[in-house]
């Protein structure tokens, strides 16, 4: 004889109900909502912004660096134009010496008897300095 085949047995599929929740306050919560949302997008403004900003600062220190290389190049090219002279070793100033502001130095406690005899080698020696 034949066996017979089990047959499945397919289970029909629960609908999904439809659960409602009651919200209180409910417009205060779609006020906190949007107020979260305009913030957001506040956020996302600023931060546009400051790509922009970015960009366009790249962009130009790019800019500075390639006049930069331009120049360099210019004034290599000039260099090489010009004659040499000596004229720029008779540019060159000699320094003046600044005259220096002599303070009186403040006497201070000495720590101990060593540190007394050399503020006072130091006194002697400033006075010797301004006498010659």
């Amino acid at each position: 004889m034949a066996k017979k085949k089990a047959k499945k047995i397919v289970k029909p599929r629960k609908k999904k109900e439809l659960f409602y929740v009651g919200v209180r306050n409910a417009i205060d919560v779609r006020k906190n909502i949007l107020e979260s949302t305009r913030e957001f997008v506040q956020v996302l403004q600023m931060y546009e912004d400051y790509m922009k900003l970015r960009n366009d600062i790249t962009t130009k220190v790019e800019k500075l660096q390639v006049d930069v290389k331009k120049i360099k190049s210019l004034n290599s090219k000039l260099k090489r134009m010009l004659p040499d002279t000596g004229l720029r070793a008779g540019l060159i100033k000699k320094k003046k010496p600044k005259k220096e502001k002599h303070e009186k130095p403040k006497p201070k406690k000495p720590a101990s008897e060593l540190d007394a005899l050399e503020a006072e080698l130091n006194m002697i020696e400033s006075r010797l300095n301004k006498i010659h």
